[in-house]
């Protein structure tokens, strides 16, 4: 039999799991959007060095990992006009699941990425 306090915590959990699983993934569709539109301006050499869409797509993959989210995050923690602590604190403990998930997640995965994509081999003239 599971207590209502066990329902509660299960709920809970998972609502965390399922807020963090939309997050990670309006982000990457986010990143996918906007190289997408910005592609042909980066791939061209007119804005900075020409982009492969080799590079794009570790671009999108690697992203910034969460860490604007949790600067900013941190903005809200010191906020003298904020005045929920609770509110506060949900902030900062959410968006730093979402650094670490990020981190966790791509960052532990970028390197069979760059396999896939033969990123990793070197010509004679990059060493």
């Amino acid at each position: 039999q599971i207590t209502d306090r066990i329902k509660t915590e299960m709920h809970t959990f998972w609502e965390a799991l399922e807020w963090l699983a939309n997050t990670i993934l309006f982000i990457w569709v986010a990143r996918v959007v906007t190289i997408g539109v910005f592609y042909p301006l980066f791939s061209s050499g007119r804005v900075g060095y020409p982009m492969h869409w080799k590079e794009a797509i570790v671009v999108v993959w690697a992203g910034l990992r969460g860490m604007v989210g949790l600067a900013m995050s941190l903005f809200i923690l010191f906020d003298p006009l904020i005045s929920s602590d609770e509110y506060k604190a949900h902030c900062v403990f959410y968006m730093a699941l979402m650094a670490f998930a990020t981190v966790v997640i791509n960052g532990s995965t970028a390197k069979y990425l760059l396999k896939a994509l033969g990123m990793l081999r070197m010509t004679p003239q990059q060493v």
